[in-house]
Formats: structure tokens, sequence, C-alpha cells
């Protein structure tokens, strides 16, 4: 099932309804597809690819219907002390900027964004992965995460 964005109208009300619904629908509908991790990660990493849950080789899964990416979550194993490390999803592996989630010293080991009033959509056989970007300054260097995508199909 494929959700489009609330449209925009003359009446405020019926807007705030419009998005209060979609946003429900999000919320009810959106699955995890796959999970990501990387393990002791290091500093001064440049949107390297992160590998699929349970594998040493694969980055990227094909998806088998079209449907919309509309949320990214993280979780690190120990809170972050400094730095700050950047998750962004990927479509054939071009960077999804509005599918980004980060840790940093506010949210230092959990994280998500859920992507409001819009999305971000994908075809049949295309491939979905994870990027990910970390700061000179990170510590603790020891941290694993593991990261989330949720679609609408």
């Amino acid at each position: 099932m494929r959700l489009r964005s609330p449209p925009i109208t003359k009446d405020n009300d019926l807007n705030d309804w419009l998005s209060d619904l979609y946003q429900a629908a999000v919320n009810d509908i959106g699955q995890v597809i796959q999970s990501w991790f990387r393990t002791n990660i290091p500093r001064n990493l440049s949107s390297i690819v992160l590998n699929l849950l349970n594998s040493s080789t694969n980055s990227e899964i094909v998806m088998i219907v079209p449907g919309d990416l509309v949320g990214i979550s993280v979780a690190s194993d120990i809170p972050l002390a400094a730095g700050n490390i950047s998750l962004t999803a990927t479509i054939d592996g071009g960077p999804q900027t509005e599918v980004t989630v980060s840790l940093t010293t506010s949210n230092p080991q959990y994280n998500s964004h859920l992507i409001s009033h819009s999305h971000v959509s994908f075809n049949t056989n295309q491939r979905v992965g994870i990027r990910i970007t970390t700061s000179s300054d990170l510590l603790p260097l020891n941290m694993n995460i593991i990261c989330n995508l949720y679609v609408l199909f």
C-alpha cells in the first residue's frame, strides 16, 4: 500500500486533520524492512556503507515491490561521549538526505527520525541501504550500532 502525502487545502483545520491522519497511517503501517550494523566504529568515516545484520559482505537489499521510506532509527550499545554519528538511507547507492538520523551528545545512545508530510519513494528492483559518517572527535571508539529503515508498501 502506498500512502501519498496529505494535500494542502485552504482550510487549516482540514490540513491539520489530514496531517494527523497521514501520521497515524504511517505509524500503523510502517514496517522495519531490515537491520544494518557496524561494530567498533572509528573516527572520520565518510559515507561508508553499513552491512546488513548477520552479513559481512551484503550492504543493500533489493525491494520486490514499490514503496516509500518513511523513517530510520539507530541504537548504540554504549552512549556517545563526544562527536557525532550520522546515518543516511540510500536508494541504488545514492544518499536520501531526508532519511537521516544522528547520534550526538544530545541523543547519545538512541534516536529516530520519522519523515513527516513527505516520503522517499523506491521502485521494484531498486536497492536500499544505509551509509555512516563519523566526526573526527568521536568517543568512545568501541561503539556498536544497529540501524533500521521503516517503509510503507
